[in-house]
């Protein structure tokens, strides 16, 4: 990964990490491919089952832009055999500054959707698309989420709130829900509109 300066860059990788934390997830940032850290290729944003786990079950990889350096990031995973990296249950191709019509997503897509991979451009409007997807991954292996705190998480994040449509995401996040948490949301939205 390169340098990450942009305020928004740098706001998301905090908000990936603090809502990997509330999920339950051990986070690691600049996470080594290989055990000599020492000039291997690093992960951007790394969920693990918990500490200890040699492979991520998510990985978040961001762009600044969609430059011709961005089919690197899913071919240092997918390009190698599974002995020495497990793939991932799912990879977030992020893109802050990515160009609308580009061909380098479909092929990227093409090449790489095929394996739990999806690319989200943040400047076209697909934040929502993000979060709702990071739900449903998470929601692949555990019923529970705390609901109230990533509501906080994304309400106290200027970039993220500022992307979404917080009532439509909010009548998609609710089909996500685990039935055995469906009937605390009213709960959770009066304590949520509380503050």
């Amino acid at each position: 990964m390169g340098k990450h300066t942009t305020e928004i860059s740098l706001s998301l990788f905090d908000f990936l990490k603090d809502l990997g934390n509330v999920l339950g997830y051990y986070v690691e940032v600049e996470f080594p491919m290989n055990e000599n850290p020492f000039g291997s290729q690093a992960i951007d944003i790394a969920w693990f089952n918990e500490q200890g786990n040699k492979f991520p079950l998510f990985i978040f990889e961001i762009e600044s832009t969609s430059n011709n350096s961005i089919p690197n990031n899913p071919t240092k995973v997918f390009g190698k055999e599974s002995k020495k990296f497990e793939k991932p249950l799912f990879f977030f191709h992020i893109v802050i500054e990515g160009a609308e019509d580009s061909e380098k997503y479909s092929d990227l897509l093409g090449n790489f959707g095929r394996f739990n991979y999806d690319i989200f451009r943040i400047n076209n409007g697909e934040t929502e698309n993000l979060l709702l997807k990071i739900i449903s991954q998470h929601r692949r292996i555990h019923n529970e989420l705390d609901l109230l705190y990533i509501l906080r998480l994304i309400n106290e994040t200027k970039e993220i709130i500022s992307e979404i449509d917080i009532d439509s995401f909010l009548k998609k996040l609710e089909l996500l829900i685990h039935e055995n948490q469906y009937y605390r949301i009213g709960q959770i939205y009066a304590d949520f509109a509380s503050r």
